[in-house]
């Protein structure tokens, strides 16, 4: 189940969201599914993408027209793994 903290760093708020193995992954656009907890891991029900604005599905993808840049691609059946948090730190 995912753990939900927030802290306060500079006067902002900042809440933070870790996810474990058997949460779901949503597109942080529209919500849809984008890979489900089956017995062989998080399966991947519709191709998606992390950005640089987070998860999305190849939908929202697509409305970017090119302004989000796919880090890393899933496609459909395959399983997914969240990326090394300091892979997004050195953003």
């Amino acid at each position: 189940m995912a753990k939900v903290t927030t802290e306060k760093i500079g006067g902002i708020a900042v809440i933070t969201v870790k996810l474990d193995k058997t949460d779901p992954r949503v597109c942080d656009y529209c919500n849809d599914l984008c890979a489900e907890p089956q017995e062989r891991g998080l399966v991947v029900v519709q191709d998606c993408h992390v950005t640089q604005y987070g998860l999305m599905c190849r939908k929202c993808y697509e409305k970017c027209n090119g302004e989000a840049s796919s880090l890393k691609t899933w496609k459909e059946g395959e399983i997914y793994r969240d990326l090394p948090l300091p892979f997004f730190l050195t953003l």
